[in-house]
């Protein structure tokens, strides 16, 4: 999975299974595209490797519903978490959230 200049992550419903490597520090923020048709869902899972030493922030859509605790707004340096989304319909999102211990 690639981000943009601006550390933009477009999650595409299409590809069920996606990694990002977050290799430059900032703030990435996260979007969706290729939508499921009214009536039917998508799943994606995907890896978030954060290799930095440092914090990358993360910022998801207010509309995105997460069934856990809520989005996180970072990963620390050296960890990894796993994403796990589902598209409903043609703009809903829900899905959860877990990251490595300590």
């Amino acid at each position: 999975l690639t981000t943009d200049s601006l550390k933009q992550v477009t999650c595409s419903f299409l590809v069920p299974n996606q990694i990002l490597e977050t290799k430059v520090a900032g703030n990435y923020t996260f979007t969706g595209s290729n939508w499921p048709g009214t009536g039917y869902v998508s799943d994606i899972v995907l890896i978030i490797s954060n290799s930095l030493a440092t914090t990358a922030s993360l910022s998801f859509p207010a509309n995105w519903v997460n069934v856990g605790i809520g989005w996180p707004s970072y990963i620390s340096g050296s960890k990894t978490g796993v994403l796990w989304l589902r598209a409903v319909n043609t703009s809903t999102v829900i899905g959860t959230w877990n990251v490595e211990g300590l």
